[in-house]
Formats: C-alpha cells, sequence, structure tokens
C-alpha cells in the first residue's frame, strides 16, 4: 500500500493523518498520548515493547489503535 493510498484510507477514520517513519533500530522511551492514536505501517516494520514483557510486531498493512 502505497503511503498516499493510505493515508486517503485513513481520512474516514482520523482527523490529523501524517506520514512518520524511523531508521532502524531508532527507539522511544515508555510515553503515552493525551488522544486516541491509530498506526498503520506502510512498509518495513516496527515493534513496540510494552509493560509486561510484551512485543507487537507490526508489518506492511497492519494497524495498531492506541487509547
Amino acid at each position: 500500500m502505497c503511503v498516499h493510498a493510505a493515508e486517503a484510507a485513513l481520512r474516514d477514520e482520523a482527523r490529523d493523518v501524517y506520514e512518520w517513519s524511523n531508521g532502524p533500530h531508532d527507539t522511544y522511551a515508555e510515553h503515552a498520548h493525551g488522544y486516541r492514536k491509530l498506526l498503520v505501517c506502510v512498509s518495513g516494520s516496527i515493534e513496540f515493547h510494552i509493560a509486561g514483557g510484551r512485543t507487537i510486531r507490526l508489518g506492511p498493512g497492519d494497524r495498531l489503535e492506541l487509547d
């Protein structure tokens, strides 16, 4: 799925849609958002390490909703 097609498909679900990417092995400290966030992996992959030792891995076409 190309980025523009993914953005168009999400406009019905989300108010703010934007492209975001990271380089290999980039990491972020544990944090929270004060809003609902919908993440869609368009290409490549990303891993989220969450409380309790769980790992969620997204690949192309996968989505993750965070409240």
